[in-house]
């Protein structure tokens, strides 16, 4: 389905396309996916697509879902970290949810700020 919209977007002249994913739900038979095969799907595709279309590039942005609550988001981040490990295109981690019915965003600041912080000693700069 993702490299379908993908190629509607090359069709569309795009050639940098930035999608939003959460890592640690894709599954197979055996259950969730380890990260390294997700980024593996990832960097398969984006090879297919540059074999016809040099140019195309993705960047990735982690979520986290605000529902979920504080230890679901700190494990969503050690996975966008993980996956920025692997993958030089998870540029960013970006909190979602309805604003005005889940916690907001300053219930976090803790953990985003503790990654904030990993993240710059890792790779100096700011993610």
């Amino acid at each position: 389905m993702l490299y379908r919209c993908l190629k509607e977007y090359i069709r569309e002249y795009s050639t940098i396309v930035e999608i939003r994913h959460i890592f640690g739900c894709l599954f197979d038979d055996n259950g969730p996916v380890p990260i390294q095969e997700e980024i593996k799907l990832f960097t398969d595709m984006v090879k297919n697509i540059q074999s016809f279309t040099p140019l195309f590039q993705i960047r990735i942005i982690s979520i986290g879902l605000k529902i979920v609550g504080r230890n679901q988001i700190k494990e969503q981040i050690e996975l966008c970290y993980q996956a920025r490990e692997i993958c030089p295109w998870v540029v960013g981690f970006d909190l979602v949810c309805e604003e005005d019915h889940n916690p907001g965003i300053d219930s976090f600041l803790d953990i985003l700020l503790e990654y904030k912080a990993k993240f710059k000693a890792r790779w100096g700069e700011d993610f």
